[in-house]
């Protein structure tokens, strides 16, 4: 179906094209409008197509054709196409049938084929659109089989974004397609842009990481790119390095502003060169290093098996570790048996422990839901360092403690919220938690409020008021009670957390201890054995010790 926009007129002209195979667009002049003249018409064209197909009983999508149509149109100008997706696409071209059953991929090395597109037509698609600077974004509330494996593929080539809602209802959903879908609509966009990273003699660009299409060696191809997403850059030396001081790396961004200009923005950054290894260890950011390996691992799990992909990234940490073992026991007089790492790696074994139990890399295939891994692989590569990080290890905030002024900004003002003390964090383990106690996980997604079995009702009701804890499957809203420190304490950390990330919203879950949607937050207690299925953190470093040992004995 296609709709004519026209300014002169009140309402949309529709038109059927019955050719699948070959699709075409009719009055396409039409089919594309200047939003401030023909305002009245957009509207007018989402009440008839919500009305028109209200009671339908069909469930067949041609989403391919629709595509090539869409195309078509805006091929010549470039722009965003957003794909707005309620069912498996089944009719024409691009057809997908359901493979969401991963139990013949159990014992299977190529597990890894469900993670993948089914139809190449995605992927010449994708192609063809970043060509013509074309960015496309996909909404998903496919039930209970969205195939985003093959979806992705559009948005991961030209720079776009993936939403997908599985399970979608008004109640849980509604607040956050609204909040994100205006986020799209309105945030400041870099269209037809290409990045360019160069680095000092020396060093050369090795590999990239991330949602864009390689023109060349150095060169990415983003036909649209925002704030909200981040790409990384692998820097490799293959002879020795100059002796110099410093050397630099230059990120080049070729754009067109939304009003038309075509820009450059280039960011120079200086990099110390030092001659002593163990300088170098001393100056690693853990929180980015963790970052990167995830990714790595994320991209491997579309290439190899996931148990392969979550040994390889253990394997790079001991590698790392290794290295630092052989310096320090020959300068520092480490124990050769101890696990030795500078200060500024502490946290990295735990961020890496906690990689392997994210959706995208934990347990066996049939553990996770497809749709769900491929969409958290999506998401470790275009999200920010410090998004990725929420997401492997969530902070836990005890809303039952802290001291008077904690969640209590100074005034009304966003700086002051942002200033705002917290209230205390804890450990994610198990044996951290009071039953006594509230506690609100942030993993950067979501929102889950846990509330203690031995929980007072006075708490309860000055969190949520007299009706106590809502449903555990909607949006929760906290209400406000005049007077009640502990309810502005609750409602100002959500906003604050809310107010930090603005690139998704976080639905707010609240689930009662005992009940069986706590296993949700089971699967947050990341220094658990039982967490994801793999081993504790204290096991972990056991593991980790070990592995190192071995590696440094073999290169003695």
């Amino acid at each position: 179906h296609f709709y004519g926009l026209r300014s002169t007129s009140m309402a949309p002209s529709m038109m059927v094209v019955g050719e699948l195979n070959d699709p075409f667009a009719p009055v396409p002049d039409d089919l594309l409008a200047n939003l401030q003249e023909c305002r009245t018409v957009v509207e007018a064209t989402l009440d008839v197509i919500a009305n028109s197909f209200l009671e339908t009983d069909i469930q067949e999508s041609a989403m391919g054709p629709a595509l090539k149509a869409a195309y078509s149109t805006i091929s010549q100008i470039g722009g965003k196409l957003m794909i707005f997706q309620s069912t498996l696409p089944s009719i024409g071209t691009g057809r997908l049938l359901s493979r969401d059953d991963a139990r013949g991929y159990e014992a299977n090395s190529k597990e890894y084929e469900l993670r993948n597109p089914a139809d190449n037509f995605y992927k010449s698609m994708a192609a063809e659109c970043s060509r013509q600077q074309v960015c496309v974004d996909v909404f998903c509330t496919s039930v209970p089989y969205a195939d985003i494996a093959s979806m992705c593929v559009l948005p991961k080539y030209t720079g776009g974004d993936v939403r997908y809602y599985p399970q979608f209802s008004l109640a849980k959903d509604e607040v956050k397609f609204k909040t994100e879908l205006t986020r799209t609509l309105t945030r400041d966009v870099a269209w037809e842009s290409v990045c360019r990273v160069r680095c000092s003699k020396g060093f050369r660009v090795c590999a990239f990481n991330g949602h864009f299409f390689i023109r060349s060696l150095d060169l990415l191809a983003l036909p649209a790119t925002n704030a909200d997403q981040t790409h990384a850059v692998y820097l490799a030396h293959d002879e020795v390095v100059p002796n110099m001081q410093a050397c630099y790396i230059q990120c080049a961004l070729l754009y067109t502003s939304a009003d038309g200009e075509r820009r450059i923005r280039v960011h120079t950054m200086q990099v110390p060169v030092v001659n002593d290894m163990t300088d170098l260890f001393r100056a690693i950011d853990s929180g980015a290093m963790a970052c990167f390996l995830t990714r790595l691992s994320a991209e491997r799990t579309n290439s190899a098996r996931l148990q392969e992909a979550r040994d390889a990234l253990t394997h790079k940490l001991v590698d790392a570790l290794k290295e630092y073992k052989l310096l320090g026991g020959a300068r520092h007089n480490f124990g050769f048996n101890s696990l030795a790492f500078p200060e500024s790696m502490k946290l990295l074994p735990l961020f890496a422990m906690c990689a392997t139990k994210t959706l995208a890399l934990k347990g066996a295939p049939r553990d996770v839901a497809v749709d769900n891994r491929v969409e958290c692989s999506f998401d470790i590569m275009s999200c920010s360092t410090e998004d990725c990080l929420r997401m492997m290890y969530p902070a836990c905030y005890a809303l039952h403690g802290g001291s008077g002024d904690a969640g209590i900004p100074e005034n009304d003002s966003i700086e002051a919220l942002m200033k705002m003390k917290m209230p205390p964090r804890t450990a994610l383990a198990g044996e951290r938690i009071d039953a006594r106690g509230i506690y609100l996980i942030d993993d950067g997604r979501k929102l889950l409020v846990w509330v203690g079995g031995q929980c007072e009702k006075q708490m309860i009701a000055s969190v949520f008021g007299d009706q106590g804890c809502p449903d555990p499957f909607v949006d929760a809203y906290l209400p406000t009670i005049s007077g009640n420190k502990m309810n502005e304490k609750v409602r100002n950390t959500v906003k604050r957390i809310r107010s930090r990330n603005q690139a998704r919203y976080q639905a707010l879950m609240v689930i009662r201890q005992g009940t069986q949607q706590e296993a949700l937050l089971f699967n947050h207690l990341v220094e658990d054995r039982a967490s994801g299925g793999g081993m504790g953190y204290g096991d972990f470093l056991a593991q980790l010790h070990r592995l190192v040992q071995q590696a440094a004995n073999a290169g003695r």
